[in-house]
Parts: C-alpha cells; sequence; structure tokens
C-alpha cells in the first residue's frame, strides 16, 4: 500500500483539471462560448494552444518567474550579463545531443586537454556513462547500440570536431542543465532517497548549487560502496574510461576475427575466443572521416544502416530538447498517472486536428522515440499511461507516416529500438556466434508488443510500402534483425533419462517468435509491387540465410554457451536455454557434414548428413519464413520476368544468389540499353552442385521441423515432458500456423519446383525421416525406431507427401479472400456457432472486410430456438464438391470424420435433389487445382520419378504383407492417395507436357504415345519383394485389387485402375495381359470368378433395396388416399399446417426406409410428442442429461411481488379483459387488438370503430373517475395499479441443467470450503438452497 501526501493528491488533481480544462476549450465544449462566437472560438484556441506546445524551451535565466522561484527556493543565483540574451543559443543547426556531447567532450579533454577541463565546473565534466543512465538525460543516439563499431565511431569522430566551439556553448547552458536536473530527481529518483548536499564536496555544502542524486548514485556505483565525495579527479577518471571503452570497441572492431565476414569456428574446449581486457591500452590517434565509413561497412554483414542514413537520423535525433512539447515527452516518465492522460488527450484535441502542427508532433514524437521506448520498455511502473501509446494516432495516418519514414528514416530508429532491446542482456561474445538468450528480461517483458504494432502500423501504409521494397539497405536491416531469432531456443531429445526440470523459456521465444512472424508477412507483401525488387530481395534473403547456415549456432548452441561459461565470460547461472536431456553432452561440437546414398538402380545423391532424433532443433527460423513469403509472389517468379533482367529463368536467378557480381543485372546494367535485352545468364554444369549443395544446407531446416513435430507425435520426445508437446502444438496451432507450419511447406514446394533432379530433395527428405533403409526393402533395419513408432513415421512421411503435392493455395496464386473461402469450406462442413469458426480461422482471415458476407453466402444460419441454444452456420450442399478431406490442417482423426461427413452431406443432397442414394460415389476422387503459372507448375514432378515409384512400391508392400499378417489402413491409403494424384496431375498441365500427355502422337504412325512419369516407372521398374521374382508398382496394385482384405479400398482401386489405361496402349495391353494370364490359371480364374459374384451379389442387394422402399412408399401412399377418403371431410374448416399435422399423425421412419432391415423396419412409425423434457449437457460434469441420471434445472424461488390480481375496480383494464378471446390461440397486435380471425369479425370490429370516440369518452370518464377515487389525484402516467400486486413465491431460473449428484457434490464442496475460510463473506447462502 503506498501512502500519498494530501498536498502530491491536490497537485495531481488540479493538474488534470487543468488539462481537461484545455481540452474542453479547444473541444468547444462550453457552450455560452460556442453561442457568442459562434462555434469559431475553439479553432482559434486550438491553434494558439498547439503554438504554446511547439515553442522554444524557455531557459530559467531568460523567465524572470522561473528565476525568481529558483532564487527563493534554492538560494540559486542565475547569470546575468555573461550569457546575454543570445536568441541563437539554441539554433536548430548547431543544437547537438547533449549525451553526444558530454561523450564528445570527455573524450576531446582525456585525450587533448586535461587540465581545461577542471575549468568546466561540475555540472560539465560528469562522466557521460552516468549521465546516461540519468532519466531526464536528453536522448542518446539511437545507433549507438548497434555495434561496438557505431560506439566507436559516434566517441571519436565527435571528438575532433568542434570541441572548443561545443564547451563554450555548454558553460552556458550548464546551470540552467543543472537545475532542471535536480527538478525532476527531487521528484522521481530511480532510487527513491535523498543525499545530503554535503556528500558531493567532501563535506562541504555548495552554495547556488542544488544537490543532484543522479550524480551521488553513480559516484557510488562506480566506487561499489557508499556515497562518496565526487571531485574534478573522479570526473576526469570517469571521462577518461569513456574514452577507453571507446578506444576498446574500436579495437574489436579492428581484429581479423570481427573485421572479416564469418566468426571463427574451429571451438574446442578452453579455446573460446580470446577478448581482451578493458585496461588494455590502444592508439588514441582516431580513424579519418572516410576510413571508419569504410571500416563500418566491412565490419558487420547485418549493418543495420548505411553512413548516409545514419548521419540523416542524427540530423532527426539532433533537435532534442528545442520545443516544450520535447520536454513534455521527456518528462512524461516523471508525471502523475492522470496528467499523463491528460497530456496525451489535449495531443489528440489539439495538434491532431490541425493540419499545421499535426506534421510538427510526428517529428517531435519520433525524435523522443528512443528515449519514450526505452523508459517503457524497462523503467515505466505504469504503462498504460505511457505516451508511447499515443503512437496509434500517428503512424496510422498515411501522410505521416511516409514522412517519417522516407524524409527521416524512421523504420530504422524502430528497428534499432527492438534491437537493442532484445541483444542486450546477450555478451557480445554469444551474439557473434549468432546465440541469443532467450532467458532474459528482454524476453519475459512483454510491452515489446507495442513496438512491434508501431512498426506494422508504419508498415500498413502504401506510401511506407514502396518506400520497403525500393531501399535495399533496409532490407539488409531487416533481415539482420530477424536473423536476430534465427534458431533460439532449440530442443535436443531426451533419450535415456526424463528432463527434471521444464522451463518455460520456449514461452519467451514463441512470443518474441508471434511477433516477428506477422512482421516477416507484412514486409514481405512490400515486395509483390515490382519484379526487380523481389529477385533483390529473394538474392539478399538467400545470402543472409547462407551466412547463418555457416555460423551452425543452432546446432552448436549449447556448446557455445559451455564454453563461455567455463571460460568465465557468462554466468552459469545465465544461458538455460537448450531443452535437453541430463544425458545429452554440451563438450562435442557438431560440424557439418554430407554422405552419398544410393538409389536401388545405382544412382548417387549427396545429401546432408544430420540426425533429428540426436541433434538440437528449433522451432524458430524467421529468415526462412521471410524467404517462403517472398515465394509467394507467384506473378513475378517466371521465366519471362527473370529474363527481363538477365536471368535464363528463374532457377539461374536462384541458384546464382550468392554471386553479389550478378546483382548489376537487377540494377539494370546487363539488361541492355536502348530497350535491346542484353546477354542472359544461365548456369553451367560445373556450377550447379555447389550451388545445390548450399542450397540444401537451407532448405533441410524446414524438413527438421517437419520430421521432429512426426517424432513428437509419435512418442519419440515423450522424456523431454509435456514442453516438447506444448511446442509442437503452438507451432501448427492457428495463431501460427500461417506464419511458421504453411511457411515451411510453401519453402519445400519452392525448391522441389525449381530443383533439377526432385529425387534429390526426395531423398534428403528420406535420409531426415531415417526412412532410408525402410524404403529400400529393408524394413527391420532401423537402429532409432520401434515397430510401433516406426510405422508411425512412415505414415507422417506419406501424409507430408501428399500435403506438398495437393496444397495449392500459394502456387495458383490466391488472395487473402480466395484462403477465407477455403478456411470456411473446411471448418462448416458440420454446423457450428461463429465464435468456434472464429477460433479455427487465422485472425488475418477473420478480420477481412468481406468474410462476414463471405459467411452468409456459403453458409446456411440456422438460429437458436431456445435459450440455452445459439445459431449455427452449416456448409451449403452447392460448396460440398469444394472440401478436401486431407486439408493441411486436418488432422488424422478429422480426416476420418471428415470422410464420413461428407459422405452423408453427399446422401442427402442427392436425396433432397430427388436422386437415388445409391449413385453416390463410395470414393471422392482428389480435387488438384489447375497451376497455370508460376514456377510451382512442376511441383507434381516429385510423384514422377523413379525414387517416388520405389517409395510407393515399397509402401504399398510393407503395409499389405507384413510379417505378423496386420494390415496399416492408414498407410495404404495414404499411398492410394499418393498414386492418385501422381496420375490425375499427369493429366494436364506442365507435368503432361513434361512427361508426355495425351495429346502427344507418334509422328509415324498416328496413335497416341505411350506416357512417361508414373506410368512408365510402374510398368518398367521392378523391385526386389522378398517372395520370388521383382515385381513392379503396376503389377502388385492389380494383385491388391483381388485380395478380400482390400475390399474397403475397391472403389479407390477401380479408379486408379481407369487412370493406369489412360496411359497409352502399351500399358493398357499389359493390363489386360494380366488378367488374361491370371483367367488361364485356376487359382486366378477362381479369384475373378468370386470377385465378379461379389460385384453381382451387392448390385442385387442394392436392387432388392430400392424395390423395398419403392414398395413401403406406394403403401404409404395408398394408405393417405384411404385416410382421406373416409375422413377429409371433417377437415375442410382447418388450416394448411393443422390440416397436415391432423392427416399426418404418424410418418414412416427415415432411418427404416433407409435401412431396409424387413417387415418390423417397413411398419415403424416415429410418434410426434406433445411435450420434450430439457435437455444439454450438465455444467459440473459436461455429460448428456438424458434421464439416465436424475438432472434438473437450476432455478431459484424466493417471494416477490411479480404475482398480481385484476384490477376490478378499474374499468380500462376491465375493458381490456374483456375483449380478449376466449383462446390464446389468435393472434394480438402490439397496440393489444385483437386481430380477426374471419370475415364476421373484421365486419364487427369495423363497426365498433365508428363508434369508437363516444365509448371511448365514456371508458375515459369511468377510468378518471375510478382513478380519482381509488389512487387520488391523476398523474398522467397509465400502468398497473400498484395496489394489486400481491406478495408470492416466483422461480427464476438461467437454464442450466446439473445432475442432481453433481448439484449435491457442488454443495458439499462449498460447505467446506466455507468451513476452512470461515472469515470470508462467501458470495453462496447454502441456507436458501
Amino acid at each position: 500500500i503506498s501512502i500519498r501526501a494530501a498536498r502530491d493528491v491536490f497537485r495531481e488533481q488540479l493538474s488534470a483539471s487543468l488539462l481537461i480544462w484545455l481540452r474542453d476549450l479547444a473541444c468547444c465544449k462550453f457552450r455560452p462560448l460556442a453561442r457568442v462566437f459562434q462555434g469559431k472560438i475553439n479553432n482559434e484556441i486550438r491553434a494558439e494552444i498547439s503554438h504554446q506546445l511547439c515553442l522554444r524551451w524557455v531557459a530559467p535565466y531568460r523567465s524572470g518567474y522561473l528565476a525568481d522561484i529558483l532564487e527563493r527556493q534554492y538560494n540559486f543565483a542565475l547569470p546575468e550579463s555573461e550569457y546575454g540574451d543570445d536568441d541563437d543559443a539554441m539554433d536548430v543547426d548547431d543544437y547537438d545531443d547533449p549525451e553526444d556531447d558530454d561523450d564528445d567532450e570527455g573524450a576531446s579533454s582525456a585525450a587533448h586537454d586535461v587540465p581545461e577541463a577542471s575549468a568546466l565546473g561540475d555540472g560539465a565534466c560528469q562522466p557521460a556513462a552516468s549521465r546516461s543512465q540519468h532519466a531526464l538525460g536528453p536522448t542518446p543516439n539511437c545507433l549507438s547500440t548497434l555495434s561496438p563499431a557505431e560506439d566507436a565511431a559516434n566517441a571519436l569522430s565527435g571528438a575532433a570536431d568542434d570541441s572548443m566551439h561545443r564547451r563554450g556553448r555548454r558553460r552556458r547552458r550548464s546551470d540552467s542543465d543543472d537545475v532542471l536536473r535536480q527538478q525532476g530527481e527531487e521528484r522521481a529518483s530511480p532510487r527513491g532517497f535523498n543525499v545530503p548536499a554535503a556528500a558531493f564536496d567532501g563535506g562541504q555544502s555548495m552554495e547556488g548549487s542544488p544537490p543532484s542524486l543522479w550524480l551521488a548514485e553513480t559516484s557510488a556505483r562506480n566506487n561499489g560502496g557508499g556515497i562518496v565525495p565526487s571531485t574534478i579527479h573522479a570526473a576526469m577518471g570517469a571521462a577518461a574510461e569513456a574514452v577507453d571503452a571507446a578506444r576498446l570497441s574500436l579495437a574489436r572492431i579492428m581484429q581479423p576475427s570481427a573485421a572479416s565476414g564469418f566468426p571463427q569456428h574451429s571451438l574446442v574446449p578452453g579455446g573460446f575466443p580470446h577478448v581482451a581486457p578493458a585496461h588494455a591500452e590502444y592508439a588514441s590517434e582516431a580513424p579519418s572521416h572516410d576510413q571508419m565509413q569504410e571500416l563500418l561497412e566491412q565490419q558487420d554483414p547485418d549493418m543495420t544502416c548505411d553512413f548516409g542514413t545514419r548521419q540523416c537520423i542524427q540530423r532527426v535525433l539532433r533537435g532534442c530538447g528545442q520545443q516544450r512539447l520535447d520536454w513534455f515527452l521527456i518528462f512524461d516518465l516523471q508525471l502523475w498517472k492522470e496528467v499523463r492522460s491528460g497530456l496525451r488527450e489535449l495531443y489528440m484535441a489539439t495538434l491532431m486536428l490541425d493540419s499545421r502542427y499535426k506534421m510538427k508532433i510526428a517529428l517531435t514524437f519520433a525524435r523522443n522515440y528512443p528515449r519514450l521506448s526505452r523508459a517503457f520498455l524497462t523503467q515505466d511502473r505504469a504503462p498504460e499511461h505511457s505516451v508511447l501509446l499515443f503512437s496509434v494516432q500517428l503512424f496510422t495516418a498515411p501522410t505521416l507516416s511516409a514522412s517519417l519514414v522516407d524524409h527521416h528514416r524512421f523504420m530504422y530508429i524502430i528497428l534499432d529500438v527492438l534491437k537493442s532491446f532484445f541483444v542486450q542482456p546477450t555478451p557480445i561474445l554469444l551474439r557473434r556466434h549468432g546465440v541469443i538468450l532467450c532467458d532474459t528480461e528482454s524476453f519475459r517483458n512483454r510491452r515489446y508488443f507495442h513496438v512491434f504494432h508501431d512498426m506494422r502500423y508504419l508498415a500498413g501504409t502504401p506510401q511506407v510500402r514502396n518506400w520497403v521494397s525500393s531501399k535495399h539497405n533496409f532490407l539488409a536491416t531487416y533481415v539482420g534483425f530477424i536473423g536476430l531469432f534465427q534458431g533460439m531456443n532449440p530442443n535436443r531429445r531426451a533419450i535415456l533419462q526424463h528432463v527434471e526440470f521444464e522451463a518455460d523459456t520456449w514461452v519467451n521465444a514463441f512470443n518474441v517468435t508471434l511477433q516477428v512472424a506477422k512482421s516477416c508477412r507484412q514486409f514481405a507483401e512490400c515486395y509483390g509491387i515490382s519484379a526487380r525488387d523481389l529477385f533483390f530481395a529473394m538474392r539478399g534473403t538467400l545470402r543472409k540465410l547462407h551466412y547463418t547456415v555457416l555460423l551452425m549456432a543452432e546446432e552448436n548452441c549449447s556448446f557455445i554457451i559451455r564454453s563461455a561459461q567455463d571460460n568465465n565470460y557468462l554466468p552459469q547461472n545465465i544461458g538455460n536455454t537448450v531443452n535437453s536431456g541430463p544425458d545429452a553432452s554440451d563438450s562435442v561440437q557438431i560440424g557439418f557434414s554430407t554422405h552419398l546414398l544410393s538409389t536401388l538402380w545405382g544412382k548417387f545423391y549427396e545429401v546432408v548428413q544430420y540426425d533429428v532424433s540426436s541433434n538440437p532443433i528449433s522451432f524458430h527460423h524467421p529468415l526462412h519464413w521471410f524467404m517462403a513469403e517472398l515465394c509467394q509472389h507467384v506473378k513475378h517468379l517466371t521465366d519471362d520476368r527473370a529474363r527481363d533482367f538477365g536471368f535464363a529463368s528463374v532457377r539461374d536467378m536462384i541458384f546464382s544468389a550468392f554471386d553479389t557480381s550478378l546483382d548489376s543485372a537487377l540494377e539494370g546494367e546487363l539488361a541492355g540499353s536502348g530497350g535491346k535485352p542484353g546477354p542472359l545468364y544461365t548456369m553451367s554444369p560445373a556450377e550447379i552442385p555447389h550451388a545445390q549443395r548450399e542450397l540444401l544446407r537451407i532448405l533441410d531446416y524446414p524438413i527438421r521441423v517437419c520430421v521432429v513435430m512426426a517424432q513428437i507425435r509419435a512418442g519419440l520426445w515423450v522424456r523431454n515432458g509435456y514442453v516438447i508437446r506444448s511446442q509442437s502444438h503452438h507451432y501448427r496451432e492457428v495463431s501460427l500456423r500461417e506464419n511458421t507450419y504453411d511457411q515451411d511447406i510453401v519453402m519445400i514446394q519452392f525448391f522441389l519446383s525449381i530443383w533439377p533432379d526432385t529425387d534429390h530433395i526426395l531423398m534428403t527428405l528420406l535420409d531426415r525421416f531415417g526412412l532410408y533403409d525402410w524404403f529400400s526393402g529393408r524394413p527391420l533395419s532401423s537402429r532409432v525406431y520401434e515397430p510401433f513408432h516406426l510405422q508411425y513415421m512412415v505414415e507422417e512421411f506419406l501424409n507430408l507427401l501428399i500435403v506438398i503435392v495437393s496444397e495449392r493455395h500459394v502456387a495458383t496464386g490466391k488472395n487473402s479472400l480466395d484462403l477465407a473461402r477455403r478456411e470456411i469450406v473446411h471448418g462448416c462442413l458440420s454446423p457450428i456457432s461463429y465464435s468456434e469458426l472464429s477460433k479455427k480461422i487465422p485472425e488475418r482471415l477473420a478480420e477481412h472486410t468481406e468474410f462476414d458476407n463471405l459467411l452468409q453466402q456459403m453458409a446456411d444460419f440456422r438460429g437458436p430456438v431456445s435459450v440455452m441454444d445459439y445459431g449455427l452456420y452449416e456448409l451449403k450442399d452447392e460448396y460440398l464438391d469444394e472440401v478436401d478431406p486431407y486439408f493441411i490442417h486436418y488432422s488424422r482423426n478429422q480426416r476420418e470424420e471428415v470422410e464420413e461427413l461428407l459422405k452423408e452431406r453427399l446422401k442427402k443432397r442427392m436425396r433432397k435433389n430427388g436422386g437415388d442414394v445409391d449413385e453416390v460415389p463410395t470414393y471422392i476422387p482428389a480435387k488438384l487445382e489447375h497451376i497455370k503459372f508460376g514456377p510451382y507448375q512442376r511441383i507434381g514432378m516429385v510423384l514422377h520419378t523413379p525414387l517416388a515409384c520405389q517409395v510407393l512400391f515399397y509402401a504399398l508392400l510393407h503395409a499389405t504383407h507384413t510379417a505378423n499378417d496386420l494390415l496399416s489402413e492408414t498407410m495404404v491409403d495414404e499411398a492410394l492417395q499418393l498414386i492418385v494424384l501422381a496420375l490425375e496431375d499427369g493429366r494436364r498441365g506442365a507435368v503432361a507436357r513434361e512427361i508426355g500427355g495425351h495429346d502427344a502422337a507418334d509422328p509415324d504412325s498416328g496413335q497416341p504415345c505411350d506416357r512417361g512419369g508414373l506410368w512408365r516407372f510402374a510398368l518398367e521398374q521392378g523391385y526386389p519383394s522378398g517372395r520370388g521374382a521383382p515385381m513392379n508398382l503396376l503389377g502388385l496394385v492389380l494383385t491388391l485389387g483381388l485380395k478380400p482384405e482390400m475390399k474397403q479400398w475397391k472403389p479407390k482401386l477401380d479408379y486408379i485402375y481407369k487412370l493406369f489405361r489412360e496411359g497409352g496402349p502399351r500399358i493398357v495391353s499389359c493390363i489386360d495381359d494380366y488378367y488374361a494370364h491370371l483367367e488361364a490359371t485356376p487359382m486366378g480364374s477362381r479369384v475373378l470368378k468370386s470377385a465378379m459374384e461379389e460385384t453381382k451379389a451387392a448390385e442385387r442387394k442394392k436392387q432388392a433395396a430400392r424395390a423395398r422402399q419403392a414398395a413401403i412408399l406406394a403403401d404409404f401412399a395408398s394408405r393417405q388416399q384411404n385416410f382421406l377418403s373416409q375422413f377429409g371431410e371433417e377437415f375442410d374448416d382447418l388450416s394448411d399446417d393443422e390440416g397436415a399435422s391432423a392427416i399426418d399423425p404418424v410418418a414412416p421412419s427415415v432411418a427404416a426406409l433407409d435401412n431396409g432391415k424387413g417387415k418390423d423396419a417397413d411398419m415403424a412409425r416415429v410418434h410426434r410428442p406433445l411435450w420434450s423434457t430439457p435437455s444439454g449437457s450438465c455444467i459440473v460434469c459436461q455429460e448428456e442429461c438424458d434421464g439416465a441420471k436424475s438432472y434438473g434445472i437450476l432455478s431459484l424461488v424466493q417471494a416477490n411481488r411479480v404475482v398480481r390480481t385484476a384490477p376490478l375496480a378499474d374499468a380500462a383494464h376491465v375493458i381490456d379483459i374483456l375483449r380478449l378471446p376466449g383462446g390464446l390461440d389468435s393472434t394480438i397486435s402490439e397496440s393489444g387488438t385483437v386481430l380477426p380471425q374471419s370475415p364476421d369479425e373484421a365486419s364487427a370490429m369495423s363497426s365498433a370503430k365508428s363508434s369508437g370516440p363516444s365509448r371511448s369518452a365514456d371508458h375515459s370518464g369511468v377510468a378518471s373517475q375510478v382513478a380519482a377515487g381509488a389512487y387520488g389525484a391523476p398523474s398522467g402516467l397509465k400502468g398497473f395499479p400498484v395496489l394489486y400486486h400481491e406478495r408470492g413465491m416466483a422461480a427464476s431460473t438461467c437454464g442450466h441443467l446439473m445432475h442432481v449428484r453433481c448439484f449435491m457434490q457442488y454443495c458439499q464442496g462449498v460447505e467446506s470450503k466455507r468451513q476452512q475460510q470461515p472469515t470470508r463473506n462467501h458470495p453462496e447462502n447454502l441456507h436458501r438452497k
């Protein structure tokens, strides 16, 4: 509990009242003023308030009022004539950041003129390191935290420029700065205690100078003890230390290990990179301007911005402190809560409503943004009142956002704020090796969400999107920022022992990933404007990925941290960012290696060697997600667009990304001149293997994520506890999946489409899943998986192939509205409420402006019918054909449910249209969208290769010919689905043209030629099956169709036979020869004969059921006619609804008609009950209340005055009672008049209306007399007489159901809680039970 003085409360409320008064004046909320000045006075008041806020800050010695206060309160004598009234003392061009000036002064004083520093006074020689920690100090250079190089540049370059001129100008400001600093520190000190003035001058108080708490704290920290005197020598020593730190930063830059593009990779225990101690001496000569610029450009590949941009940002930040508005923003952290909120409202009511000052406040806000964000992220105890939240009013305005980003490079400032915030707790030694610590306060503090939102606000305007795509330096800055989080928080599988302590570091990492992934999507969308900018962004991102992959920080994260801790560079309690088991070893460095894998026909492929089940794996790869987002601009990724910029194809543009000399083609230098295209670049065959190896290293990370999620679902990571399952769940959860898992799939699809030989990537998938031996005919040779795990991993691998081939929303170039349509199709197949549907759809799509209209168009709405019910949406029948059971976001259980539900819906649609239910196909073929353009046209070629045919063969063979004769239904279904996808995709499009489509013909004979691809390999390639001669895929499929245990897949197999027959004359003759040869053998003839008999028996059964159903309907129609002929006259006076209900008292059961199970089913009837008991689920146990257990409705029975009797003494009420009909089945209008139900009643009511005025007068007279006599004087208010209300018992209910046993358990729990906590005032009252 905080206790405040009444004086402070009064000051806060008075200040807030004044601000509210100013706001109301600006908004013209005072009606007398509005009437006198005709509503125009608010414009003048608003302009005057805005003008006063934007005026320059008046120094204390220039204001007589402030000078009088300072002289009386602090006994502080202000200078008079020494400083004069120079109006240009704080000129815009000459004003520099005071903190930078202090650094410059300290550097120059220590290096050139140390004795002169003593003449500057105590306020001028305060150490720069201490002044940066002062809450009221001006904004520092935001780029000083980007790298040690820029720290050195700011310190040393400023030391050589105009130090004497700055020193003289600072003398004139020193006294006023001290006063302002003292005023702020007294009210909001970081420590919150006062320090005697005698502590600053060796026990003697300084007359004429206020005490400085900030200097005392700095001295205490520097000396490691209590408060010590702050002398001139101490200040000079601190300045010298600042110079040494700057020189140290410069020396670190110039080391060969840091200046080169890559860090040292040969890390061994005890051999961590050596860093010189802080007391090392270096040369004091500062490098020249050109040398420093060249050094900065060569030092850091993640350089935040170029030199010109840094100068522009410094000019923006240099004006901090000139205006009153600057100081209001700077002092925001020290103000009271109500004052902070009041100032924010005042800004919106004045500056934001005046076009002349809107840009001024935007520039002022941007100028102070680094300080405000730093205070908001680390120091603010009431962040909800921070002025930083005012950014949404500024950055959502397109003109302001465009000006700040284009002219003042504000986007760099935001990125630097975020980068400094996240990397500051991580030691620089870890950062050099690509490691960032996730268990720091920066990751746990979620206030950075607001800074990410500011960046997204800026990037949401069209002008900023154009700027982002055209500025290549910003691309380097952004990929350098998101590269910080590449491979963070890796996980290693616990093999022998369980994880003892499950840390929550992964939660912090996923919170950051959520924001970073959203920014990746937003900034990647900016590059869809120009093909040139898109190509440049893709090549630059690939180079950044290549640099990050070379670091191997994800694989060696635990080794790097352990080496740093062993060499005392990192404390032992920091760095717990690797989730691994106790049996994991951190002393072994993991290096990069490849190995060769061969197919059964002798072709070798070089793939990356990495074991997911024993090595670290991370879920966080923002650079891959950004690259995948860039790959979604399919309209620009065509070979024609690539040729416009000097590349023969998109493949050549991607494969040559590591050659920076070809970037000049994107600048137009190789595109020719005069409108004529220049020479096209095509990679030579000797260069392709090297490019494939480097790109395969990049592609390996998304594949690893897919593998580790499959292993987690299979149960291999069970010893890692609940943490690893939570990470896998959230990675595919609706809030992240669109930006994470979906992007991994897109990345694999893109490289499969442009890869020369897709078997190379398919072999990588087999090796990473650990299934190379299984798909090579050796199913029992796995060293990692148990038999159950092995079967599950095969199913996950086949499902991944299905998703890669069939998921084509990116390949076809769909927009967000098309994606929302697809989500509605797969989410509304069964009745679902709007809230539940919104939870299943990504937020970006659910918030689309046309989402609600699209939902109403595609789904039928069924409104609630009771208090406990709610509205439901169900997909319309015409959109059922768009449902895909193998939707990417369906789980295995959901897929089976969707298949059954889809069949029922199709039967229902057929029944509604009057068709035969038996005509609904048992198998619904796969629906593949045709890819007409873009790089993804070859995505289907992955299933038309020899290795793909081998995978399909052994998947079917091992699933149907297991050692213990156990049939794997899921594996068989997925393998057959892949065959269907391959054959469907080979019938048209680019895949059909590449393998030889159905339109191709032999030029000599003119007959259609045989197709290639899977048709060819299924016939030509034979594989050892372990049971006799080699077998091909076509023969295996034909054999499975004759097995009785494959009966449930008979429709799918028949469809596959039909597609195989479209492969040409050769494959058709082979199928016919197979059946002819089979029929010639005794066993084969019996098999064919039994199969034909089963088919005929099934057809006869269908015909019998059809005839039985027709007979039932005919019998029911005849009975209905007989009933009408006997009793039809009695129902002539009934309405249509009543007649229908009376004629049809019983109805035949639809289920009985459909099932057709005999005479009992034919005579089944369903009686319509007159009433039904309430049904639903118990709110305690969530079980259905179906009568198996006694239950009831929760209600409250209490005495009240709801019961009332008829006021017979009131004539008006008696007349209303007499006018009511005898039954309540009639319709009553809102006015209380009974509507006529027959022509006679209508004529009677019309005659009553003709004599209405006289009767109304009589009635009103009687009513007034009764009211006057019974209730006193008439009030003019008409209502039910209060005297006729009676007190009685009434019941009210919320409608929830509860079992009696659950209710008794609930009451017992309440009673026990009351006994355990007798002093509390419990809301439950069991005495009223």
